[in-house]
């Protein structure tokens, strides 16, 4: 049933409301319970989490590959912005209550819930629907750069990771980084 109204949204048929995206995410998340994939941040579990860590913003990145995640996290810590991990893009509202972050960087293709639903997701959350989210994909891929904005995607970043685009498409004066 769920399957069935989630193709029904991706094809345009069924236009979801907040109730449909927290079904969605109760179902993830029993499906996800039997294989738990942990959430690490480069914070410790002790401190509290309040968007910034020691004053610092924060930026989210969900479901990236080692080699991206590795790539942001030096680029951004540069800049003096901490950094958050989630691999469970179908968990994003409680990831974002935890890390309470500036942005969100995450990855279009995932196993579990695209970053197309999980933008749509955050997008039809009444706390976090303002919040800047980035999709990354393929850099050649033209159709996924068109559906990353069609569900409300703020910018598109290609793979592989470039700084200077990257912390470019943050828009890096809204983390309060930069002139």
């Amino acid at each position: 049933a769920m399957e069935d109204q989630l193709a029904a949204v991706r094809a345009g048929r069924l236009r979801p409301d907040a109730m449909f995206w927290r079904r969605l995410e109760e179902a993830a998340a029993l499906a996800l319970a039997a294989a738990p994939v942990p959430v690490v941040a480069n914070a410790s579990d002790d401190a509290p989490e309040s968007g910034a860590e020691g004053g610092r913003k924060t930026v989210l990145l969900v479901g990236l590959d080692d080699g991206l995640v590795a790539s942001a996290r030096s680029s951004l810590a540069a800049l003096g912005i901490a950094v958050a991990e989630s691999d469970a893009p179908a968990m994003i509202l409680g990831a974002l209550e935890r890390h309470q972050p500036a942005a969100v960087v995450a990855s279009a293709a995932t196993t579990t819930l695209s970053g197309f639903d999980m933008v749509r997701l955050v997008r039809g959350s009444a706390r976090w629907g303002h919040l800047r989210l980035l999709l990354v994909v393929d850099a050649d891929d033209a159709h996924g750069r068109a559906a990353a904005f069609a569900a409300g995607a703020d910018d598109v970043l290609g793979r592989p990771w470039i700084a200077a685009e990257a912390l470019a498409r943050l828009r890096l004066g809204a983390l309060g980084v930069g002139p």
